[in-house]
């Protein structure tokens, strides 16, 4: 009898064991993994410009404000990929403000001899927001150009 009950007793802790690990023939609840939100961008260059945008900064700003005094919150390089390149940045859901930009003598300004374009819905105008909705990679596309203007180059 005494066998019986140290087996039973055994067994239960087995079971209880099994169950606080998680084992035991799989999850019945899987959690899934975090779907990534954010930004992937396709950056080109201004026809008969030879600007290289490789390792360029691609930024997102939470505000214009922001925008216009280089406040980034995420940055990431810009990489080459076939006959152009791109970016990806992982960001929660919001509005973002978007530019690449390499400074190529790093004086930590916009000016001449630099590459530089942002993100806009217009030819030449104003920045404009990216939404970034919930589980979605949301795509935008930017043209860069070798700044040719001598001088501080205004956002």
């Amino acid at each position: 009898m005494k066998r019986r009950l140290l087996f039973l007793g055994a067994s239960i802790a087995g079971l209880g064991l099994i169950a606080a690990c998680g084992g035991g023939g799989g999850n019945s609840n899987p959690v899934a993994p975090p779907a990534t939100a954010g930004i992937a961008g396709a950056v080109t260059v201004q026809p008969g410009s030879p600007a290289d945008p490789t390792n360029a900064r691609a930024a997102v700003y939470t505000s214009l404000a922001d925008f216009q005094n280089d406040a980034w919150v995420k940055q990431a390089a810009v990489q080459r990929s076939g006959s152009g390149w791109t970016f990806a940045i992982d960001l929660n859901v919001g509005n973002y403000y978007v530019d690449v930009w390499r400074d190529n003598n790093n004086n930590g300004v916009i000016d001449g001899g630099d590459i530089y374009g942002y993100y806009t819905t217009g030819q030449g105008g104003a920045p404009a927001p990216v939404v970034v909705n919930q589980s979605q990679m949301t795509s935008v596309s930017l043209q860069v150009r070798l700044n040719k203007v001598q001088g501080k180059v205004a956002r």
